[in-house]
Protein backbone atom coordinates (compact mmCIF):
# COMPACT_ATOMS: atom_id res chain seq x y z
CA UNK A 1 0.00 0.00 0.00
CA UNK A 2 1.11 3.66 -0.06
CA UNK A 3 1.40 4.04 3.52
CA UNK A 4 3.69 1.25 3.71
CA UNK A 5 5.57 2.64 0.79
CA UNK A 6 5.90 6.20 2.87
CA UNK A 7 6.99 3.71 6.13
CA UNK A 8 10.32 1.93 3.66
CA UNK A 9 11.13 5.04 2.38
CA UNK A 10 11.26 6.89 5.58
CA UNK A 11 13.59 3.86 6.94
CA UNK A 12 15.46 3.99 3.69
CA UNK A 13 16.42 7.70 4.69
CA UNK A 14 16.95 7.15 8.26
CA UNK A 15 19.82 4.16 7.57
CA UNK A 16 21.13 6.16 4.55
CA UNK A 17 21.74 9.67 7.30
CA UNK A 18 25.46 10.89 8.45
CA UNK A 19 26.49 10.87 11.39
CA UNK A 20 27.30 14.69 13.38
CA UNK A 21 30.12 16.41 11.87
CA UNK A 22 32.16 16.24 14.86
CA UNK A 23 31.88 13.88 17.75
CA UNK A 24 33.24 12.77 21.07
CA UNK A 25 35.77 9.49 21.73
CA UNK A 26 35.36 7.45 24.53
CA UNK A 27 39.23 9.32 25.33
CA UNK A 28 37.85 12.21 26.67
CA UNK A 29 36.78 10.64 29.40
CA UNK A 30 40.05 9.37 30.43
CA UNK A 31 41.67 13.03 29.38
CA UNK A 32 39.02 15.35 31.57
CA UNK A 33 40.01 12.76 34.49
CA UNK A 34 44.24 13.48 34.07
CA UNK A 35 42.98 16.85 33.67
CA UNK A 36 41.15 17.47 37.20
CA UNK A 37 44.08 15.17 38.78
CA UNK A 38 46.90 17.82 37.12
CA UNK A 39 44.66 20.40 38.44
CA UNK A 40 44.57 18.97 42.04
CA UNK A 41 48.49 17.95 41.85
CA UNK A 42 49.02 21.70 41.22
CA UNK A 43 47.23 23.05 44.03
CA UNK A 44 48.26 20.66 46.30
CA UNK A 45 52.62 20.09 44.94
CA UNK A 46 52.77 23.63 43.82
CA UNK A 47 56.15 22.72 42.85
CA UNK A 48 57.75 22.56 38.33
CA UNK A 49 57.04 19.26 37.87
CA UNK A 50 53.28 19.48 38.69
CA UNK A 51 52.90 22.92 37.38
CA UNK A 52 54.44 21.24 33.62
CA UNK A 53 52.18 18.61 33.87
CA UNK A 54 48.88 21.05 34.32
CA UNK A 55 49.90 23.14 31.60
CA UNK A 56 50.91 19.82 29.20
CA UNK A 57 46.98 18.57 29.70
CA UNK A 58 45.87 22.06 29.27
CA UNK A 59 47.31 22.69 25.69
CA UNK A 60 47.25 19.09 24.64
CA UNK A 61 43.36 18.95 23.50
CA UNK A 62 42.93 22.14 21.63
CA UNK A 63 46.07 21.52 19.62
CA UNK A 64 45.39 18.11 19.26
CA UNK A 65 42.12 19.28 17.86
CA UNK A 66 43.95 22.22 15.54
CA UNK A 67 45.59 18.99 14.21
CA UNK A 68 42.64 16.99 12.84
CA UNK A 69 41.36 20.21 12.09
CA UNK A 70 44.15 21.16 9.54
CA UNK A 71 43.74 17.64 8.07
CA UNK A 72 40.30 18.74 6.98
CA UNK A 73 41.81 20.53 4.01
CA UNK A 74 45.12 18.70 3.85
CA UNK A 75 43.79 14.88 3.27
CA UNK A 76 42.68 14.72 -0.42
CA UNK A 77 40.90 12.36 -2.32
CA UNK A 78 41.53 11.54 -6.51
CA UNK A 79 39.21 8.60 -8.65
CA UNK A 80 39.81 7.97 -11.63
CA UNK A 81 38.82 5.59 -13.90
CA UNK A 82 40.57 4.88 -17.50
CA UNK A 83 36.64 5.13 -19.34
CA UNK A 84 33.74 6.16 -18.36
CA UNK A 85 31.76 4.43 -20.76
CA UNK A 86 32.54 0.57 -22.22
CA UNK A 87 30.88 -2.60 -23.16
CA UNK A 88 29.71 -5.38 -20.91
CA UNK A 89 32.32 -8.00 -19.83
CA UNK A 90 35.10 -5.67 -21.05
CA UNK A 91 38.05 -4.39 -18.46
CA UNK A 92 38.07 -1.23 -16.53
CA UNK A 93 40.67 0.56 -14.19
CA UNK A 94 39.91 2.38 -11.41
CA UNK A 95 41.88 4.12 -9.38
CA UNK A 96 40.85 5.64 -5.64
CA UNK A 97 44.15 7.67 -4.08
CA UNK A 98 43.85 9.12 -0.20
CA UNK A 99 47.03 11.85 -0.45
CA UNK A 100 48.16 14.09 3.04
CA UNK A 101 49.42 16.97 1.69
CA UNK A 102 50.45 18.51 4.90
CA UNK A 103 53.90 17.38 7.12
CA UNK A 104 51.65 16.46 9.62
CA UNK A 105 50.97 12.38 10.73
CA UNK A 106 46.85 11.54 10.53
CA UNK A 107 47.42 7.81 12.12
CA UNK A 108 43.31 7.42 12.32
CA UNK A 109 42.04 7.78 9.16
CA UNK A 110 39.05 5.98 7.64
CA UNK A 111 37.76 6.09 4.54
CA UNK A 112 34.25 5.15 3.30
CA UNK A 113 34.14 4.17 -0.31
CA UNK A 114 32.36 2.77 -3.15
CA UNK A 115 33.82 0.17 -4.81
CA UNK A 116 33.12 -3.01 -7.19
CA UNK A 117 33.17 -6.37 -6.16
CA UNK A 118 35.58 -8.57 -7.26
CA UNK A 119 33.03 -10.93 -9.30
CA UNK A 120 31.98 -7.12 -11.10
CA UNK A 121 28.19 -7.93 -10.30
CA UNK A 122 28.06 -4.53 -8.52
CA UNK A 123 29.29 -2.07 -6.16
CA UNK A 124 29.60 -2.11 -2.60
CA UNK A 125 30.67 0.06 0.57
CA UNK A 126 33.66 -0.11 2.05
CA UNK A 127 35.42 0.96 4.98
CA UNK A 128 39.19 1.54 4.80
CA UNK A 129 41.12 2.26 7.93
CA UNK A 130 44.50 4.17 7.09
CA UNK A 131 47.56 5.86 8.97
CA UNK A 132 48.82 8.37 6.45
CA UNK A 133 52.27 9.61 7.05
CA UNK A 134 53.52 12.92 6.50
CA UNK A 135 53.25 14.08 2.74
CA UNK A 136 52.25 10.20 2.16
CA UNK A 137 49.11 8.83 0.64
CA UNK A 138 47.51 5.51 -0.40
CA UNK A 139 46.13 3.88 -3.54
CA UNK A 140 43.76 1.31 -4.01
CA UNK A 141 44.02 0.23 -8.19
CA UNK A 142 41.99 -2.54 -9.76
CA UNK A 143 40.54 -3.37 -12.74
CA UNK A 144 37.12 -4.86 -12.85
CA UNK A 145 35.53 -6.38 -15.90
CA UNK A 146 31.71 -5.58 -15.12
CA UNK A 147 28.75 -8.19 -16.52
CA UNK A 148 25.79 -6.27 -16.48
CA UNK A 149 24.82 -3.36 -17.95
CA UNK A 150 24.29 0.05 -16.15
CA UNK A 151 25.62 3.12 -14.03
CA UNK A 152 28.29 1.95 -11.51
CA UNK A 153 29.45 4.64 -8.96
CA UNK A 154 33.23 4.49 -8.06
CA UNK A 155 34.54 7.29 -5.55
CA UNK A 156 34.55 7.90 -1.66
CA UNK A 157 31.42 9.36 0.17
CA UNK A 158 33.06 10.36 3.22
CA UNK A 159 36.52 9.94 5.33
CA UNK A 160 36.27 10.03 9.27
CA UNK A 161 39.51 12.24 11.08
CA UNK A 162 40.58 11.26 14.36
CA UNK A 163 42.92 13.53 16.63
CA UNK A 164 46.42 12.32 17.62
CA UNK A 165 44.86 11.77 21.34
CA UNK A 166 41.39 10.24 19.68
CA UNK A 167 39.33 12.56 21.83
CA UNK A 168 37.60 13.98 18.54
CA UNK A 169 36.00 11.94 15.57
CA UNK A 170 35.39 14.67 12.67
CA UNK A 171 33.32 13.58 9.39
CA UNK A 172 34.19 15.43 6.08
CA UNK A 173 31.75 14.97 3.54
CA UNK A 174 33.39 14.03 0.12
CA UNK A 175 31.36 12.76 -2.61
CA UNK A 176 33.72 12.49 -5.33
CA UNK A 177 32.62 9.61 -7.40
CA UNK A 178 33.75 8.22 -11.40
CA UNK A 179 30.58 7.06 -12.79
CA UNK A 180 30.92 4.62 -15.46
CA UNK A 181 28.41 3.29 -17.76
CA UNK A 182 27.96 -0.11 -18.51
CA UNK A 183 26.53 -0.84 -22.71
CA UNK A 184 25.33 -4.07 -24.15
CA UNK A 185 27.91 -6.04 -25.87
CA UNK A 186 27.98 -5.25 -30.23
CA UNK A 187 28.18 -8.99 -30.93
CA UNK A 188 24.02 -8.93 -29.02
CA UNK A 189 22.87 -6.21 -31.26
CA UNK A 190 24.13 -8.24 -34.53
CA UNK A 191 22.81 -11.20 -33.10
CA UNK A 192 19.20 -9.52 -32.17
CA UNK A 193 19.38 -8.02 -35.45
CA UNK A 194 20.25 -10.75 -37.62
CA UNK A 195 17.12 -12.92 -35.35
CA UNK A 196 14.43 -9.94 -36.49
CA UNK A 197 15.59 -9.62 -40.30
CA UNK A 198 13.78 -12.61 -41.22
CA UNK A 199 10.51 -11.03 -39.61
CA UNK A 200 11.18 -7.59 -41.11
CA UNK A 201 11.49 -9.03 -44.26
CA UNK A 202 8.17 -11.12 -44.28
CA UNK A 203 6.50 -7.88 -43.15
Amino acid sequence: SLQKRKIKAMNEMNTNKRPKALTLQKGVVFYFILFLYALLMTQLLRNSISAVFFWFMLIAAPLSFAVMMIGKAAIQIFVMTDKNQTEKLSPVEYEIRVINTSPLPYPFVEVIMSKPRDDGVRTLKENLILSLVPLGGYSVKRTVVFRYRGLYEIGVHEIYISDPLRLFRLRVDVDNFSNVTVYPRKLEFERESERLSPLISIL
